[in-house]
């Protein structure tokens, strides 16, 4: 029922999205939607919930795999640019004025993501030694281009195709931001 949901309000928008919609998808019933869930809001929710966990699966399995800088930041990005989490931006910015508990479920779900992408930047094993400075402000120009670059798919300004080229504008970035920090503490050290 939760994947007719989903595919309902992604679809048609909460609003227009009736129970009958989802039911009828689902291939259950109105009764059963009702016990499970008490209305189409606690649904809703329960969508988002559910998008929410699929990204941190998704990062978490393509982070698995990658070791090395490049890897890691061609994984990062195809993630989140990736249908999944375009889909839960969506969901939350649709519902948040209107729902209490969708706006938590995005706060409480983005510190564990950014957990995950700081922590394995740091682990790839040609991650420079740098300064906690730097490396704060690399993770978070990572940050920033990921949220760039889901900007542009959410408002449509990245045409089909451009997301690669956003994802490799925002790894061109932080590796030239990588290189210049690393001169710098090169430079620094010499100077020591």
């Amino acid at each position: 029922m939760i994947e007719a949901a989903r595919s309902a309000f992604l679809t048609k928008g909460f609003d227009a999205t009736t129970i009958d919609d989802i039911v009828s998808v689902s291939g259950g019933s109105r009764g059963t939607l009702y016990i499970y869930f008490g209305g189409k809001s606690a649904l809703y929710e329960a969508v988002v919930k559910r998008e929410a966990v699929r990204v941190v699966e998704a990062l978490s399995a393509a982070l698995s795999d990658a070791s090395r800088l490049s890897s890691f930041l061609t994984a990062v990005m195809d993630v989140a640019t990736g249908e999944e989490a375009i889909a839960l931006i969506r969901l939350v910015i649709v519902r948040c004025e209107q729902h209490d508990d969708i706006p938590d479920i995005f706060r409480q779900t983005i510190p564990i993501l950014e957990t995950l992408i700081v922590n394995h930047l740091w682990a790839c094993v040609d991650f420079p030694q740098l300064p906690e400075p730097m490396r704060q402000a690399l993770a978070d120009a990572l940050m920033m281009g990921i949220a760039q670059a889901q900007l542009f798919k959410l408002t449509g300004l990245a045409g089909q195709g451009d997301e690669a080229a956003l994802s490799r504008q925002v790894i061109r970035h932080l590796s030239a931001l990588i290189a210049a920090f690393e001169r710098a503490t090169t430079d620094q050290e010499g100077r020591e």
